[in-house]
């Protein structure tokens, strides 16, 4: 029954904007699919999926992996969905809420959109983002979600590290090299629920 309501529902939605608007497309964010996976699992999104217009004219935001890896503790929804079936876009909300505080898994983040691109499930992998709360709080995480966005290919963090500090700062010694060790392996080794 809950199946068929989602079909019905995602059908009667697309088929509004789609009359509206026949080149519009439904953009969907779906950080909840991560979060509530009690509700969608596979077959809970086939049936939103099937229920749709045109599905070319669907694209969901993966919105939160860096929250399924780390904090949920569930995997990615790419492969929890099997690539989705419609086009998406890899993308994660290292400060939800843009509360102050360093949080977010540094290493993780260096990793995760290279993981994406290398997936099986890529096909309709379409662009990569995230979104930028409290962007002004916590530079670097945003610097390497930034720069990672421009890679096919993993960089070994402790080269990036150097060259971020190069970059931001003009120099870079054992002390700054001990800096970024001790952070890496505390603070930016997890992330924070609506950091503080």
């Amino acid at each position: 029954a809950e199946r068929k309501v989602i079909n019905k529902t995602s059908n009667s939605l697309s088929k509004m904007i789609h009359d509206v608007n026949p080149e519009a497309s439904w953009v969907l964010t779906g950080w909840m699919i991560g979060y509530q996976r009690w509700i969608w699992d596979l077959d809970a999104w086939k049936a939103l999926v099937d229920g749709l217009v045109d599905k070319d004219k669907f694209i969901i935001i993966d919105a939160a992996e860096d929250y399924n890896e780390a904090f949920w503790k569930n995997g990615t929804n790419w492969e929890h969905f099997e690539g989705f079936g419609v086009n998406w876009i890899y993308s994660t909300i290292p400060n939800m809420g843009g509360n102050q505080g360093y949080t977010g898994p540094l290493q993780w983040y260096a990793k995760a959109g290279p993981d994406a691109l290398k997936s099986k499930y890529n096909k309709n992998l379409v662009g990569y983002g995230t979104s930028p709360e409290g962007l002004e709080s916590n530079p670097v995480t945003y610097e390497l979600l930034a720069d990672m966005g421009w890679r096919e290919l993993d960089m070994p963090f402790d080269e990036w590290i150097e060259n971020y500090t190069l970059n931001r700062y003009k120099f870079f010694n054992e002390g700054i090299k001990k800096y970024w060790d001790l952070r890496v392996n505390s603070i930016n080794s997890h992330l924070d629920d609506h950091p503080i």
